[in-house]
């Protein structure tokens, strides 16, 4: 069983991911300075990311059971003056659902090639 952990690389999701492991959960982890490199400020860094598990061995995701959602930043002013909304939404909301829906329609397409298991 495996976990992917989005921003999994510091703080947090660090956090889950050793958690995970010490649980006997294989974890890969996504991030800036993470197994998996990816930057969510950079569409570029993102839409390598997403091509990659679009064409991603049925190996690399069969056992994967966890997508954790962690990655994230914060821009600490009042909401009336902040000044990176578009930051933001990229990196909070827009970049890891990419990625997710990815994730997803990898997984399905590789579900619909699967041989039924026989009845033993």
């Amino acid at each position: 069983m495996k976990a992917w952990v989005l921003g999994g690389s510091s703080g947090l999701g660090r956090e889950l991911a050793e958690g995970a492991g010490r649980r006997g959960i294989g974890i890969v982890t996504l991030g800036r300075n993470a197994d998996q490199r990816v930057n969510l400020s950079d569409e570029r860094s993102v839409g390598v990311l997403c091509n990659l598990i679009a064409g991603a061995a049925r190996e690399l995701l069969d056992e994967v059971r966890f997508f954790i959602w962690n990655a994230g930043e914060l821009e600490y002013e009042p909401l009336s003056e902040m000044k990176h909304l578009d930051r933001l939404t990229a990196v909070n909301m827009h970049a890891p659902t990419r990625i997710l829906q990815s994730f997803m329609k990898r997984k399905k397409e590789l579900s619909l090639h699967m041989k039924p298991k026989k009845k033993s």
